[in-house]
């Protein structure tokens, strides 16, 4: 009988692990109430002992006025989310107005939100790096 190496079979399981852990996506970020923590698009965070889970979905549209630019308006930006609570999914529009901090109902919660980054004249902002500085509190 031909004895086959014990780190050898390493070369098989590590390689299965790894396709297997892929394939179950990462886990959400976890985040305490009261506590600020950054949410980038397609990315989720779990509210810890809350069972609230907060999703940024995509930023719909962007019409912020632009640093470096004078405008009639502040414009505004649409992140479309979703939100499950006790396992209830919803989807909502978090809209932002100007630079300013906003705030959703959701009740229970409070939402204070504020899209980043903020648009810079001739500069395109990519989707992927946008970014929601979320606190939720009740």
């Amino acid at each position: 009988m031909k004895k086959t190496p014990a780190f050898f079979g390493l070369f098989i399981i590590i390689p299965l692990f790894t396709v297997f852990s892929a394939a179950c996506g990462p886990a959400p970020v976890t985040a305490k109430l009261g506590e600020q923590f950054m949410l980038y698009a397609e990315k989720a965070t779990v509210i810890s002992g809350e069972n609230l889970k907060i999703e940024f979905v995509e930023v719909v549209s962007d019409s912020r006025c632009p640093l470096g630019t004078e405008c009639v308006q502040a414009g505004e930006a649409q992140c479309k989310m979703q939100i499950t609570y006790l396992n209830s999914k919803t989807s909502l529009t978090f809209i932002q107005q100007g630079r300013d901090d906003m705030t959703t109902d959701f009740s229970p919660f409070i939402i204070t939100f504020q899209l980043q980054p903020y648009p810079v004249y001739g500069d395109q902002i990519s989707k992927k790096d946008y970014r929601l500085k979320i606190t939720v509190t009740r």
